[in-house]
């Protein structure tokens, strides 16, 4: 499992941001010596709209403005305090990261839309996925503290055939989990360890699911929270 979609950023890089208060929806911005973020915005709208970024810690940068029906792309190498950071999603245009990488073998990029987060009243139920030896169900979170989430998997998009489950610890900052079960079909993520009713946080997890080739292939990538 070389460098699955997202591998996503690898989980030595440093996660600075720290998620409180409502759920906005999330885009991710991670830059490195083999990483970097293009955010790709359009305005659908007949007004003006701004494109900010934004970090906790960090001092604010100057907005961007998208002129109506248009489009801008921005990179965003040196914009912001850390590798890697969640920032808002502009509720007034249509916005996604292009996550670009390069290793050994050459480039590849993934596009990660805006995405929210599994909390204690909501799991998020997200499919279909393949996991199996040769498409992997990658699921990438990011935790402003210690966690545990409970991961489901089913036949069917109404959670009556269930086929697995499996419980997986979350350390603050950024990690990818694969279920060991292999299966066609949906994942359901709770907050906790479910069979316990052990919650460590109660703060909201962020995250995605990426479906692709252990070998970082093109992925579709399903958000938390839709």
């Amino acid at each position: 499992m070389k460098k699955i979609t997202l591998l996503l950023l690898v989980v030595s890089l440093a996660f600075a941001g720290i998620i409180e208060g409502a759920e906005p929806k999330k885009l991710v911005v991670a830059n490195s010596a083999t990483i970097s973020t293009t955010i790709l915005a359009s305005n659908p709208s007949g007004d003006p709209a701004s494109l900010a970024l934004a970090e906790q810690g960090c001092l604010p940068l100057p907005a961007k403005t998208v002129a109506p029906y248009s489009a801008i792309a921005l990179k965003t190498a040196g914009m912001l305090c850390s590798e890697i950071a969640l920032v808002d999603a502009p509720a007034t245009l249509d916005a996604k990261s292009i996550v670009s990488f390069k290793y050994s073998g050459g480039r590849s990029s993934s596009v990660v839309g805006p995405f929210g987060a599994v909390t204690i009243e909501r799991s998020s139920l997200v499919g279909p996925v393949i996991n199996s030896g040769e498409q992997l169900a990658a699921i990438t979170v990011f935790a402003s503290e210690h966690t545990a989430i409970t991961v489901a998997a089913y036949a069917d998009s109404k959670r009556a055939n269930i086929i697995a489950v499996e419980e997986f610890d979350i350390p603050k900052g950024v990690s990818q989990v694969v279920p060991k079960a292999n299966f066609v079909g949906w994942l359901d993520i709770t907050l906790g360890y479910a069979r316990f009713g052990l919650t460590p946080s109660k703060a909201p997890l962020y995250g995605f699911v990426s479906n692709a080739t252990p070998d970082n292939g093109n992925a579709i990538v399903y958000p938390f929270g839709e």
